[in-house]
């Protein structure tokens, strides 16, 4: 008998040039579940004009490119998050090494053009 398992992917969300946050995600559309966080978080208001969303299936990032750069940027450059939710998963923001272990910034640096 043939099973199907859904499997969770992570998926690390950049608004501009800061890390946001790592999540497990099933992987669908990544550029409007990254969108839709910012929006949803208030990192994103109704009058921000993005410029570009950049997604890189290898890396498993996506980032959200903004005209102008947002106070969020500064606040959250050295905030983790974590949850219990996913088997103990943990969710982080970067903060100089911390993180799912599968993204480094030296390999998004293009995306984010460092």
């Amino acid at each position: 008998m043939a099973t199907s398992v859904i499997e969770e992917r992570p998926l690390t969300i950049y608004l501009n040039a800061q890390e946001i946050i790592t999540a497990m995600t099933i992987g669908d559309y990544p550029e409007y579940l990254a969108v839709g966080f910012l929006k949803n978080q208030g990192m994103l208001k109704a009058d921000d004009v993005i410029e570009l969303v950049e997604y890189d299936d290898e890396l498993e990032v996506v980032v959200v490119r903004t005209q102008h750069e947002s106070n969020y940027e500064e606040k959250l450059s050295k905030k983790t998050r974590t949850s219990g939710v996913c088997g103990g998963y943990c969710l982080w923001g970067h903060d100089g090494g911390v993180g799912s272990g599968r993204t480094s910034l030296h390999a998004v640096a293009h995306l984010l053009d460092l």
